[in-house]
This record gives C-alpha cells, sequence and structure tokens, in this order.
C-alpha cells in the first residue's frame, strides 16, 4: 500500500467538539509536521505513523481506552512551541522501531506446523482434546496444542481444520465435514521474537533485553500495565491470549501485519481486514469472525481467547505502518540487511547499519 496523506482532524473520529481539545491539538501539530516535511521521506513517514497511530488509537479506544492516545498526544505536545515537528518526527521513528516492529514478523522461516511426527493417532476428536490439553502451556509446543484444542483444531480465521495425517485425517467427524484441511501454526499477537533471548546472566543478550524493555515501556504507557506484567513472566510471551491458530497463509500476512482483525463491539467478534484486498484468501468465506472456546466444560479463564488490547494494538500498528509507507520502508531494510554480509569498502551499507543501531537507540 502506498504511503497515504494524512486526513484533515474534521473526517476522523478525533473531529468532534466533545473529544478532549488536547488530543485535537496534537493531531493538528501532526497535520503541521507532516506539511512542512517537504524536504525529507523519512521525516514524512514518521509524521504519517504519529498520525495514523492517532487515528487508530482513538477509533479503538473502546478497548484500548484513552490511556494510549493521550500517551501519544503528550508526547507531541510536550516540546517548547518551535520543536514540535521535530519532535513529531522523532516520536514516528521511535514508535516505528518500539511498537510496530514488536507486532511485525522478524523475517526468518516461519515456525513449524502445528503437528508432531510422534503424535499417536486418535479415533474421536474428544481423544484429540484431551490430548493437547496436556502440557504447561509455558513453552511454543505445549501453548500450540492448547491453542488447538482451544480452537477446535480449525483455523480461527477460516474455520478449516489443520491437517496432521497421523490423527486429524482419521477422525470421522472431520471426513464428514465440508470444510477444506489446511497446515496450521501457533500465531503470536505480539511477536514471539520480542521476547527472545533475554537472559539477564548471558551478557550477549544486552542488546535484546535493552530493546525489549523498550517495547515494554511504551506498552506501559498506553495503559497497559496489566498485559506487560503478563508476558515479563517467566515464559509469558506463550500465555493463550497470545495466540491464535492460523493457516500458514494467514498466519504470514498477519506477522507481516497485512491482515489484523478490528473489534465489532461484540465480546470476541471481529472483522477481518487486509491492507489489499487481493491478499484476502479465497477460503475467508465470512469477513467477520467470533472467536470461542471449543472444549466443553472448560471456561475463558482456564483456556482463556485471544486478548481483545493486544489484538486492538496489532489492529492499530497493521494501519499504521500500512497507511504511512512505514512497511515498505520496514520491508527494504530487511531485505538489505539478509544481503549484506560486510559492510561496503565505499561505505554504501552504512544507512542499513544506521537503522539497526536506531533500533537500541535509548528510550525516554
Amino acid at each position: 500500500m502506498p504511503s497515504l496523506p494524512l486526513p484533515p482532524l474534521s473526517e476522523t473520529s478525533m473531529g468532534p467538539s466533545y473529544v478532549d481539545p488536547y488530543i485535537q491539538s496534537a493531531y493538528n501539530s501532526v497535520l503541521d509536521a507532516e506539511r512542512r516535511a517537504t524536504g525529507s521521506d523519512m521525516d514524512l513517514m514518521h509524521a504519517r505513523v504519529i498520525g495514523f497511530l492517532m487515528i487508530a488509537l482513538h477509533d479503538f479506544r473502546g478497548t484500548l481506552k484513552l490511556s494510549a492516545i493521550k500517551q501519544v498526544s503528550k508526547g507531541v505536545r510536550s516540546p517548547l512551541t518551535g520543536q514540535v515537528d521535530s519532535a513529531v518526527y522523532e516520536l514516528g521513528e521511535m514508535y516505528r522501531v518500539h511498537l510496530l516492529r514488536a507486532f511485525r514478523k522478524s523475517k526468518g522461516s516461519l515456525p513449524p506446523p502445528s503437528q508432531h511426527p510422534s503424535r499417536p493417532s486418535f479415533t474421536t476428536l474428544e481423544d484429540m482434546l484431551k490430548d493437547a490439553l496436556d502440557g504447561s502451556g509455558k513453552d511454543h509446543e505445549s501453548v500450540k496444542n492448547r491453542a488447538l484444542a482451544r480452537d477446535g483444531f480449525c483455523c480461527m480465521l477460516s474455520g478449516n481444520y489443520g491437517y496432521d495425517r497421523t490423527s486429524v485425517s482419521r477422525l470421522p467427524e472431520l471426513k464428514q465435514s465440508a470444510l477444506r484441511m489446511v497446515t496450521t501454526n501457533c500465531c503470536y499477537i505480539l511477536s514471539e521474537s520480542t521476547l527472545q533471548n533475554v537472559d539477564p546472566e548471558d551478557p550477549e543478550c544486552n542488546d535484546n533485553r535493552e530493546y525489549t524493555g523498550k517495547v515494554l515501556s511504551v506498552l506501559e504507557s498506553f495503559g497497559l500495565g496489566s498485559l506487560v506484567r503478563s508476558v515479563s513472566t517467566l515464559n509469558g510471551i506463550h500465555h493463550l491470549s497470545n495466540v491464535l491458530t492460523m493457516s500458514m497463509q494467514l498466519h504470514d500476512l498477519f506477522d507481516d501485519l497485512s491482515l489484523w482483525l478490528e473489534g465489532t463491539g461484540t465480546p470476541h467478534e471481529y472483522n477481518i481486514c487486509v491492507s489489499d484486498q487481493l491478499l484476502m484468501p479465497s477460503d475467508i468465506k465470512e469477513r467477520t469472525v467470533r472467536f470461542w472456546v471449543h472444549v466443553k466444560d472448560v471456561d475463558e479463564e482456564t483456556l482463556p481467547l485471544p486478548d481483545p488490547a493486544l489484538l486492538a494494538l496489532h489492529a492499530a500498528c497493521a494501519r499504521a505502518v500500512n497507511m504511512s509507507g512505514a512497511a515498505e520502508y520496514m520491508d527494504k531494510i530487511d531485505c538489505d540487511a539478509e544481503d549484506l554480509q560486510v559492510l561496503a569498502e565505499d561505505g554504501s551499507s552504512s544507512g542499513i547499519l544506521l537503522e539497526k543501531m536506531r533500533s537500541i537507540a535509548v528510550f525516554s
């Protein structure tokens, strides 16, 4: 999706007179910064990151409350008069690195499909549910199995059953189903890589710990303290509230922020949104989905559904990264970094290294 200009205040949900004038003033300052960023594509992109992020955070205030939009507004309005433009650009860069990136996949291979070569064969779906509920739920394999049970061994968006030739394909319930069978993955909302390699005893993890700390500081400043405490615990990133079962194709789109879920106002009901309608898979028959626990006599406390606040923040980041043009920029940086083996003698790779260094800049 190409970069889009920010809409005027009157065309956003922040426009009505009853909206906090502090928020309105902050957004108008972002519009001014966008208009004055004619000499720098980076400044223009970062102004739009802030603007589209503000629009999305305000649109999702029913789930995220007003804490998040007020925090962004505070960052825009705090600087002295005359310094607002540069503050907007710096703030946009900080949120791109320490918020948008945290919800976007690292450019590696996808996790293994949701099956295991040693899994026993089952004769009923109930047997599969019981087996999947074994385990602590505090590591990738365990939470993947528990999510499969919670989600009825289906992709949560398409409803298609996950394929496992040693078990699922033998169940009579599934053989009689008209639904397709697909390979599924355990999909993290807040990227699993964000909290990886942060061992406090390992000095080689210092950069990762610093980056993770800044990401969690942003979430805390948005009023998501309980979420931060949850994911900050040992293996907290593997909590069921942070994962969905998805087909591999949908997982890739979701991780890339090309697909996101926007709440409808009904608990655990979401509209499926994509950055380009050409990306919408053909097996998505309904654009609105509702999540529920598929295990009998088990409640949401035992098998929590995906956290609405996490999904709302993921959606806000997806809107901002696509509409601001940051998605194309981040794709290019990732692609260049993968191709870069050593720093070119002529210094042509210094921009890539500088961008990577910015990801560990001190957050204040």
